[in-house]
């Protein structure tokens, strides 16, 4: 058998050899006095002057102005076309079953148009990831997109109120406005709500199921009631419930995108 204790030796030799050359060689660790030195004297970003109200304003209108061309673009037939149909729906009822009727149908049909624009706008068919890196969080981001898509069916609204009192078919202009408008917190609030908790569809459907009870009271020859809490809360405590809804969505939004960004794969 051949001998390879002196072959064994020299590696144990030339390992050690390395092992010296690197201690001596190896740069020279810090001291951990040094780098506290270092951290203390350096500057921190929390340290940051605060931003003053009007670049915050000026952030948020060009944040605001930015999600027109976010907003997908199929909320704007959508407002119009129902907005067309609310008109038609006001005409019809207000012809055969009376001013309040036509009123309550008037004003349904406005709020599945905020529902369903509320529900379009958040749609997570694209992950929109960047509202939780930009420098105002995802509660302006989740606002400026509120604020876009109220716009439009406002001037859709005001526009179908305007035709359809016009015309005498469910009442005066102010009344038309006060029917859809008063509730409409509370259903672009739930909406919001729900939507960016859960899913789109599931708050599209929580808006939709709430119209019949947040519309202006009718009775009409079916025996169909609506408006029980139109009637229970009255319209400045539908407003303010609504608001409340629409505040407490729009502040939990940063915890909803960051649930679900650990969530979506």
């Amino acid at each position: 058998m051949p001998d390879n204790t002196g072959g064994l030796e020299d590696s144990k030799v030339f390992r050690e050899a390395l092992r010296r050359w690197d201690a001596e060689n190896a740069p020279t660790t810090p001291t951990f006095n040094s780098i506290y030195r270092y951290i203390i004297e350096s500057p921190s970003p929390l340290n940051a002057p605060r931003w003053s109200a009007r670049r915050s304003l000026r952030l948020s209108i060009a944040l605001t102005a930015a999600q027109v061309r976010i907003v997908p673009w199929l909320v704007f037939p959508v407002a119009l076309g129902i907005a067309t149909a609310a008109v038609y729906s006001a005409r019809f009822f207000g012809l055969t079953q009376g001013t309040s009727a036509g009123l309550s149908g008037f004003a349904s049909t406005m709020l599945v148009s905020i529902a369903a624009t509320v529900t379009i706008a958040l749609s997570t068919y694209k992950p929109d990831a960047v509202c939780l890196a930009t420098p105002l969080g995802p509660q302006v981001v989740v606002l400026s997109r509120l604020v876009v898509v109220l716009t439009v069916d406002t001037v859709t609204g005001v526009v179908a109120s305007a035709l359809v009192a016009a015309n005498s078919f469910a009442g005066t202009f102010a009344n038309l406005l006060v029917g859809w408008m008063a509730p409409s917190a509370i259903i672009a609030g739930s909406a919001t709500f729900v939507a960016i908790w859960v899913t789109p569809w599931a708050g599209s459907l929580l808006a939709l199921s709430l119209i019949p009870f947040v519309s202006p009271a009718a009775s009409t020859s079916l025996g169909a009631a609506t408006g029980i809490l139109w009637t229970t809360l009255t319209p400045p405590g539908l407003l303010i419930a609504g608001l409340a809804v629409l505040t407490a969505a729009i502040a939990s939004a940063r915890t909803a995108a960051t649930r679900h960004q650990h969530v979506l794969p």
